[in-house]
């Protein structure tokens, strides 16, 4: 976390799509992405059209997720800890869904 501008909290790699697609732009879209969250965070659908690609929508349509995207620049000691500790818990439960595999 020290060196990262950006965390994505997703379950697939897909999650990561918009800040390639937005990464000219990168500091508005972190800014509409995380002002907007609480409105689509539960359903993709609701993502709006202006946000993200409709490629990228129906991909996280498809999958029934939403990243979580959030600008590291602006955040506190706090926050930064909250984050840490959202990934982690992420990276448990992928963990265990690649663990049923094999």
């Amino acid at each position: 976390v020290g060196r990262a501008n950006v965390a994505i909290t997703t379950v697939n790699n897909l999650g990561t799509l918009p800040i390639f697609e937005y990464k000219d732009s990168i500091e508005s879209f972190l800014d509409l992405w995380e002002k907007n969250y609480n409105n689509f965070y539960t359903n993709p659908n609701d993502i709006p059209e202006e946000l993200i690609s409709k490629e990228i929508k129906n991909y996280f349509v498809k999958y029934q997720f939403v990243p979580e995207i959030e600008n590291l620049k602006n955040k506190s000691n706090q926050e930064l800890d909250l984050i840490i500790a959202k990934q982690k818990k992420m990276r448990k439960k992928v963990r265990g869904w690649a663990g049923n595999l094999g």
